[in-house]
């Protein structure tokens, strides 16, 4: 890429860089399931540090114009799907944002196990008080899954919730 491009001053650059790629998305020169430049590759051209240019790509990303693949690139995605938009207005769980646009929520059980629980976590759950059920060492469930829409555009997460377990000897149930 020899065309080096000038960002103009008191607009952040990782916005322009969003918006040039918006417009570039919107003009056609990127097409569904294209492959957006690499991140070396964009930084180069604007003359910016890749962070700021990973900014940008998460920008696209949360607007529900490109799908990020770690370790092979960014993609254009396709016009059908419809992106969700949060808004600090007012608080919902992702379960309601989805109902609310007529998607359906999913969630799918990554792992699940019971483990000595990490110092933040003993201190959040109080466990610290030394008492027969709970102490240092006590043990808590953790488990991890993803929460997703097969027909939307959304940030896909992974939460990881710990659960107090009783004074029992360790299970997969507490």
């Amino acid at each position: 890429m020899a065309e080096m491009f000038h960002l103009e001053g008191g607009v952040p650059k990782y916005i322009q860089i969003s918006n040039w790629l918006t417009e570039m998305i919107r003009k056609g020169r990127y097409a569904a399931q294209d492959k957006l430049p690499s991140e070396s590759n964009l930084a180069e051209l604007f003359r910016v540090n890749r962070n700021t240019v990973r900014q940008a790509i998460a920008d696209l990303v949360a607007k529900g114009l490109i799908q990020k693949k770690n370790g092979v690139g960014s993609f254009v995605l396709g016009g059908s799907l419809q992106p969700v938009k949060y808004t600090l207005q007012h608080i919902s769980s992702f379960t309601d944002e989805m109902h609310r646009m007529g998607l359906v929520p999913q969630t799918k059980l990554l792992h699940k196990s019971v483990i000595k629980a990490p110092p933040e976590v003993s201190h959040k759950l109080m466990l610290e008080r030394k008492n027969r059920s709970f102490g240092p060492s006590a043990s808590v469930s953790a488990v991890e899954s993803l929460w997703f829409s097969k027909k939307a555009i959304c940030p896909t997460e992974n939460s990881k919730t710990f659960l107090r377990c009783g004074s029992q000897a360790p299970s997969t149930t507490c």
